[in-house]
């Protein structure tokens, strides 16, 4: 059996999933297992060695050992997000001889050719057919179902498979820091989109009026969850007065420039060179200029409330929000939080 030749994940998933809640619910040594907090489920018999644990955003990675398996070659092209603690955990102790990811276009392989007959053969047991796997799924499964595939506690079955539906555990550290790094690279390299907003809002024009910033005079911030924070690597020379101003100017125009569909800004700058002000903002990539970034949530809620097609494709990176709908909020000139 190749990876080409397994099902999609879900179902893999969820077959691993009846037959260890079978298994569990026996009481006796069995080989199956499950980690809920890490959401890992596994198969040790002692000969093969089976993990598959499910990550955040549908992804999903499986590794193990085959009994007389041997792994030939270099393992390589893993994602950083398929390198969880528990996959560290684990590899070196079993002596895995095969590591597997799936996202969104199918199974890949750390190894060619990887021999996974034997492991896999105790969890595509083909007596298992769509309707109760379908049942198993959604949690409708009847007891004399689970009864008849061999569990022993009906209720222990259910539980284990109430934390099988279970969330993906959060992203981990140095899954996390990989994964922050990957996303900055590609926002570092995103293109902006010409959204045709004015380089010189009026706002701004009547504030260097009134508050004359020097020549060479530049403010950059980046909108958070709590307001906007000042970027900049020093304090600009001007009064605290002027500089409050400035602040409330640029959340109103945040808030006027977000729209249901594109989103806000992630950053913005101010730059006056004497005699005109101009404000770059960034919506989709993250300038040279700008020194600090969104948390991975902040920004995953950003892009959660966009519409698809103003989603850069860094954002499938991302791990999920809370809420589907979950807006970022910034804050007005008083403190209050706007939506």
């Amino acid at each position: 059996m190749d990876p080409d030749g397994l099902p999609e994940a879900d179902e893999v998933w969820w077959r691993f999933a009846l037959l260890a809640a079978v298994g569990i619910s026996t009481g006796d040594e069995q080989p199956f297992s499950h980690d809920p907090t890490n959401q890992v489920l596994t198969f040790n018999d002692g000969r093969n060695v089976l993990s598959m644990q499910r990550l955040y955003n549908g992804r999903t990675v499986v590794w193990g050992r085959s009994e007389d398996a041997e792994v030939a070659g270099e393992w390589t092209g893993i994602p950083g997000w398929a390198t969880s603690d528990a996959v560290h955990t684990s590899m070196d102790k079993i002596g895995a001889t095969f590591l597997l990811w799936h996202a969104r276009d199918g199974w890949d392989s750390a190894i060619a050719d990887p021999d996974l007959t034997t492991a896999f053969a105790a969890v595509l047991d083909p007596t298992i057919d769509a309707d109760v796997l379908a049942a198993a799924r959604s949690g409708s499964i009847e007891d004399e179902q689970l009864t008849y595939l061999g569990a022993d506690d009906v209720a222990a079955a259910r539980a284990v498979l109430c934390a099988a539906s279970g969330e993906a555990p959060p992203i981990q550290g140095a899954v996390r820091n990989l994964l922050a790094l990957e996303i900055e690279a590609q926002m570092r390299r995103t293109r902006e989109r010409d959204r045709l907003l004015p380089q010189r809002p009026v706002p701004l024009v009547r504030w260097t009026t009134v508050c004359k910033p020097p020549a060479g005079f530049t403010y950059a911030v980046r909108a958070s969850n709590d307001g906007l924070v000042r970027t900049n690597d020093f304090v600009p020379r001007l009064r605290a007065e002027s500089i409050r101003s400035l602040t409330n100017i640029l959340e109103q125009l945040y808030r006027d420039e977000t729209t249901d569909t594109g989103g806000g800004w992630l950053f913005a700058r101010v730059r006056f060179n004497g005699v005109q002000v101009h404000l770059d903002r960034a919506f989709d990539s993250r300038p040279l200029w700008a020194s600090q970034s969104p948390s991975l949530e902040e920004l995953a809620a950003e892009m959660d409330r966009r519409d698809v097609i103003w989603r850069p494709a860094w954002a499938s990176l991302l791990p999920p929000t809370a809420s589907s709908s979950g807006h970022a909020a910034i804050a007005g000139p008083a403190g209050e939080l706007m939506a």
